[in-house]
């Protein structure tokens, strides 16, 4: 789990997200929509790695597990395809009961920060 399987070649934030999903996005909803959706991304983040946290201090698969799941589809809809996967596997270890999910939600903070400093560079820091 430990970055060589899920973010190989994920080693910078342009890496982090496929733009053609993004433009796929904004085709169908609009780039104003677009935007919205990229702020609320990155404030989920923020949120989300504050969760995980407390989730590893407390050394809580259930919690770290909720917290996963929500970045399977969110980051398929941002086009975050590792984050996405990586949000599968550390769900799947959680539910097996498998300590080596925690050390997964490192994965998935670093991933989330590459994404949502992706977002900022295509949409701006604020909507």
């Amino acid at each position: 789990m430990g970055g060589t399987e899920t973010t190989k070649g994920v080693r910078t934030a342009a890496e982090a997200i496929d733009p053609r999903t993004l433009d796929t996005l904004e085709e169908r909803l609009g780039k104003e929509m677009a935007v919205r959706l990229s702020v609320l991304f990155r404030e989920q983040a923020a949120a989300r790695a504050v969760a995980i946290q407390a989730a590893c201090e407390a050394c809580d698969l259930e919690a770290l597990r909720r917290v996963a799941h929500d970045w399977i589809a969110d980051g398929a809809a941002m086009g975050a395809r590792a984050l996405a996967d990586t949000g599968r596997r550390v769900e799947q270890l959680a539910i097996a009961g498998d300590g080596r999910a925690f050390l997964g939600s490192v994965e998935l903070v670093h991933l989330a920060k590459l994404v949502s400093q992706a977002l900022s560079a295509r949409y701006g820091e604020a909507a």
